[in-house]
């Protein structure tokens, strides 16, 4: 009896550890598979996966159309760029409009009116819209979420901005 007793503990001990090891690779390994987002098959992956028409540009470098509301279509670009994915898209190219006090001050309240985006000017003076992501944490729902957050402010800014500004 002590001898089978023994052997049952031994194997309920095992199957736990087991069981833990199960867990620990449950959480672990999906956070690793994710890792290798920031590829150019991970991120070919998501904007397959996306639904929107797409363009590969370069190797890590890929073209969206989105519809709007207000202007029939949204263009954002995807970059892969080390750990991160940047989806972004431009507002106004440099030249394009006349940074005055007050559009710059209306532009620093529109940046604060979105969630999830930020609007920038770049070092030529042109206006963006970006998003910048963990590679490893995205998955299909977050890529979608995020591209239809940056479209819908796009869209938006677009037709605030679009008494100043030439066409991108």
């Amino acid at each position: 009896m002590r001898g089978s007793r023994g052997t049952t503990l031994k194997t309920g001990a095992m199957m736990g550890s087991v069981a833990a090891l199960a867990l620990l690779l449950w959480l672990v390994v999906p956070v690793v598979a994710d890792d290798a987002t920031a590829s150019a098959e991970g991120v070919q992956r998501l904007v397959m996966g996306s639904g929107y028409e797409y363009e590969r540009l370069e190797d890590s470098l890929w073209s969206l159309r989105l519809s709007g509301r207000i202007h029939e279509e949204v263009r954002l670009t995807v970059v892969a760029h080390e750990d991160l994915l940047i989806l972004f898209t431009v507002l106004a190219r440099a030249g394009g409009w006349e940074p005055t006090p007050e559009r710059l001050l209306r532009l620093l309240q529109l940046n604060a009116a979105y969630d999830r985006v930020k609007l920038g000017m770049d070092g030529d003076g042109g206006l963006f819209l970006r998003t910048d992501l963990t590679a490893r944490l995205v998955d299909d729902a977050e890529f979608r979420i995020n591209a239809e957050q940056l479209a819908a402010a796009a869209d938006e800014i677009y037709a605030e901005l679009s008494e100043y500004q030439e066409a991108p």
